[in-house]
């Protein structure tokens, strides 16, 4: 809300005297004011967010059709179905939802009168294509007075912003180079083990227990960060049929893990 503020001044014989400051606070008939939080301050791909976005009616008259438009993050993000909540002074309240290609539109039937707050609360989930920040913003208005009365608007539009985190997301594939062989073949085991993260994945610890009867005679790892062959020696990495190699650094990107053994019955 704003002031005006007034003082006379009387001049004379040189003389100047002040008189007292009035000030008059001049009321809001309509007025909106809202807020909006992210519950996470980071985020990862396909990661499910909650938003709780904070209306009051600051003016002096009711409001109507309360209104909120969410951007999803300038379409990046995808609204959580039938995930959303409403609450007027702490009050459930039903919230009808309108999703179009790129927002998600959250309108109220109830009559937000002076002082009432309301409350929405949903999710949302994070895209795959990991930007590195993601910026939901909202347009919140409602109608002062009436259902048809003057837009009373939510200036500035609210938002939330979260950013992407460091994080480590790994997936194993095996494959064999033979659908079938004799006693005495030779049999290669390759492994592709994928980090779609955005860090390394330290500390890594592999293990396959092969089948009995195959001798396991050379082991060698690929990265991204180490094109030329990681040699492993199977005397110190193998106990029977048991592959074991602790300690592991995996990067970003695709890494391949080749056995090489011979089968015998």
């Amino acid at each position: 809300m704003d002031n005006i503020a007034n003082q006379a001044t009387l001049l004379y014989n040189n003389m100047t005297t002040n008189s007292n400051t009035v000030t008059t606070q001049i009321l809001s008939l309509y007025d909106l004011t809202a807020t909006k939080e992210a519950l996470l301050d980071t985020y990862t791909p396909n990661q499910t967010i909650t938003y709780v976005t904070r209306v009051e009616n600051t003016g002096s008259a009711s409001l109507y059709n309360l209104t909120v438009v969410d951007d999803l993050a300038k379409g990046l993000t995808q609204y959580v179905d039938n995930s959303v909540e409403g609450y007027l002074n702490g009050t459930p309240i039903e919230v009808n939802v309108q999703i179009t290609n790129n927002t998600v539109i959250f309108t109220i039937d109830n009559v937000i009168n002076p002082n009432d707050n309301v409350l929405i609360i949903f999710e949302t989930t994070t895209p795959t294509t990991r930007p590195d920040v993601l910026t939901n913003t909202q347009t919140i208005t409602a109608n002062g007075g009436s259902t048809t009365g003057p837009i009373v608007a939510v200036t500035p539009n609210p938002s939330a912003t979260v950013t992407l985190a460091n994080y480590v997301s790994l997936d194993i594939t095996k494959s064999a180079n033979k659908a079938s062989i004799y006693s005495g073949d030779t049999l290669v085991y390759t492994f592709q083990i994928i980090n779609n993260g955005n860090e390394t994945a330290t500390n890594v610890s592999f293990s396959d227990v092969f089948p009995t009867g195959y001798t396991i005679n050379s082991i060698s790892l690929t990265t991204p960060d180490s094109p030329t062959p990681i040699i492993y020696d199977p005397t110190t990495y193998v106990t029977g049929t048991t592959l074991t190699i602790p300690n592991l650094a995996i990067p970003v990107g695709t890494s391949t893990l080749s056995v090489s053994g011979i089968y015998t019955n």
